[in-house]
């Protein structure tokens, strides 16, 4: 309880300790997100926490896949299994990565079989921005956005024709190729991107083999309306410890929109068919995904209007599943209100009803106020409910054990009930002279919390009886401290209990990262460092050692036969640190990466 009132006095103290007289000159433009409501808004005027990874950072990083893309972001935290071929889930404030949708294109992209994703499967080539939610969005997302969002937003097609090459060498064997093209004739738009990556890694009898083809096409079918066709395939072949791991997958969505001044209206209609094949154990696990969205949003003059409805179909047929299929349906309804007060108070009031085919209504509520201290320091206080329903993997999977590997085996409870939670936060966002950023204060309380059961043989899922805790505070902050020299620094404190008051594993108490970018013309010099303190191991309950790991990169240009090409050479893990983020999984010591890329 002290620790509590600590974290709200701080916050209070960082929230009110703001010149809120002075009026600063700040010639950064405000960024606009899509994810928070369902439609276009300025980041400061969403009630919620929530970061944006833009396309100068993503083409100026050395990540690979979107989990290195979300791991120097504040709050999130990748349980990381090492390598390559190593699993990258994300978890958000404690959430669990089935407690955070991913969406891709504005459409649901969790694994439907165990409600997760494997973020290293994922490549950072196709993307034009990813938007973080950080905390629950179940009043606009339900169920799997109880802990956060991560909205995985692809490419836009650019008004020219332009084809790219991208070519890539590492440590462990690792080569990438990437040929795309875009091309735009009128009203029509194309682009088309295949890679291929593949990599020996640094563990015994393991690598790892990816093919994705990815296409999107628009076409502005009138002077107010578009539509958009996005066709992702993926197959992505492991070799773990001598045993194969087959993953293939294919995503469909069209969508249309029609927006003019005073209404916007969108509709996407999406299919997700996956594949995982283990063959040694002839195991197979098909799943499918479909489903819509539409919703409307009306602009008026103080009130920003939007309610839809949402219809998802889930099947997953497997070995490794109780009677070998399992299937359900949700139909949900949303509406949210935005009313501009006054020219300094936003009211936001907003709720959806889930009618889930197993475990019935839920209504999950939100109610937030934005003010303005000054055009640059907005508060905003916020209050909602959300829920989760348990996966197939958690109420009927059924695994064999493997003493090789010390695996008891697993068996799903189909007593399970939904997991529900009352959320609250108090934050300041600002955009000044002294940066960019926010800080604030959250509280999440959880009944029915859902995790593993390792007490029993074989390990089972079991809900956490009365209610759990997680609180904490975050801050950011970007500021320009020269005109060629940035910074940005995030840190994480987040206190984790169960109702006995026993901590719960895998959350760390301590999460910073900070980094420095050199821009001078058009070379750049970054160097990133990460700490991770005072963690526990969710499966093994071993305290894990802290580690501080440090990253860098230089990005050039050079000029070969009057062809322009970009050369990103970087060094991962710079001072060759050992440390593991999960128990038992070495992570990657120093390793480079060395990427050549041109237009043409």
């Amino acid at each position: 309880m002290l620790k509590q009132k600590v974290l709200v006095m701080l916050t209070a103290l960082l929230i009110l300790a703001v010149p809120v007289s002075a009026q600063e000159e700040v010639v950064d433009l405000e960024e606009v997100v899509v994810t928070a409501s369902r439609y276009e808004e300025s980041i400061m005027d969403t009630p919620v926490s929530i970061e944006v990874i833009d396309q100068e950072e993503i083409e100026g990083s050395n990540a690979q896949n979107v989990a290195e893309l979300l791991d120097t972001y504040t709050g999130v935290y990748i349980k990381d299994n090492g390598s390559q071929v190593g699993t990258k889930s994300v978890k958000i404030r404690g959430a669990s990565s089935d407690q955070v949708l991913v969406l891709f294109d504005g459409v649901p992209y969790n694994d439907n079989h165990n409600g997760g994703l494997d973020l290293s499967i994922i490549s950072a080539a196709n993307i034009e921005k990813i938007e973080i939610i950080k905390g629950p969005a179940s009043v606009i997302y339900g169920a799997n956005a109880m802990g956060g969002v991560v909205n995985i937003i692809t490419k836009n097609i650019e008004d020219i024709s332009v084809t790219k090459l991208d070519l890539g060498l590492g440590s462990e064997n690792t080569n990438t190729y990437q040929l795309s093209h875009n091309e735009k004739i009128d009203d029509f738009g194309i682009y088309l991107s295949y890679l291929d990556k593949s990599s020996d890694t640094y563990l015994e009898e393991s690598n790892f083999d990816q093919e994705n083809v990815f296409l999107k096409i628009n076409n502005n079918i009138s002077k107010y309306s578009d539509i958009t066709f996005t066709f992702n395939n993926n197959i992505s072949d492991k070799v773990i410890n001598n045993l194969d791991q087959n993953d293939e997958e294919q995503n469909l969505s069209l969508s249309w929109k029609r927006q003019t001044e005073a209404i916007e209206t969108n509709f996407r209609i999406y299919k997700n068919d996956r594949q995982r094949e283990y063959p040694s154990s002839n195991s197979l696990h098909e799943k499918d995904q479909s489903g819509f969205i539409l919703n409307n949003i009306n602009y008026l003059d103080n009130h920003t209007f939007n309610y839809g409805v949402e219809i998802k179909r889930d099947e997953v047929k497997s070995t490794d599943i109780e009677n070998g299929n399992k299937e359900n349906t949700n139909k949900a309804l949303f509406v949210k209100d935005n009313w501009n007060f006054n020219s300094e108070l936003d009211l936001i009031f907003a709720a959806r009803y889930d009618d889930h085919e197993e475990y019935g209504s839920n209504l999950s509520p939100q109610a937030a106020i934005n003010y303005n201290l000054n055009k640059n320091y907005k508060t905003f206080i916020s209050y909602s409910e959300a829920f989760r329903a348990p996966t197939f993997d958690d109420l009927y999977g059924v695994y064999a054990a493997n003493p090789a590997w010390h695996y008891p085996g697993f068996e799903g409870n189909p007593d399970l009930e939904a997991e529900e939670s009352d959320n609250y936060e108090i934050g300041l966002k600002f955009n000044s002279v002294i940066g960019k950023g926010s800080v604030s204060y959250f509280y999440r309380e959880v009944t029915n919390l859902i995790t593993n059961d390792y007490s029993v043989s074989p390990n089972t899922m079991k809900n956490v009886d009365d209610k759990s805790e997680f609180k904490g505070i975050e801050l950011n902050i970007d500021n320009q401290l020269t005109r060629k020299l940035s910074s940005s620094f995030n840190y994480t404190y987040l206190d984790s209990q169960d109702n006995n008051g026993d901590r719960i594993a895998g959350n760390p108490y301590h999460n910073a990262k900070i980094s420095l970018k050199y821009k001078k013309d058009e070379k750049t010099f970054f160097v990133s460092g990460k700490l991770i303190s005072d963690n526990i191991d969710g499966f093994s309950g071993t305290e894990m050692p802290s580690y501080f790991v440090v990253d860098s990169s230089i990005n050039v240009p050079i000029n070969i036969i009057n062809q322009k090409i970009d050369l990103l050479f970087s060094i991962n893990n710079l001072f060759n640190k050992d440390y593991e983020v999960v128990d038992g999984y070495p992570m990657p010591g120093r390793n480079f990466m060395v990427n050549l890329s041109t237009k043409f």
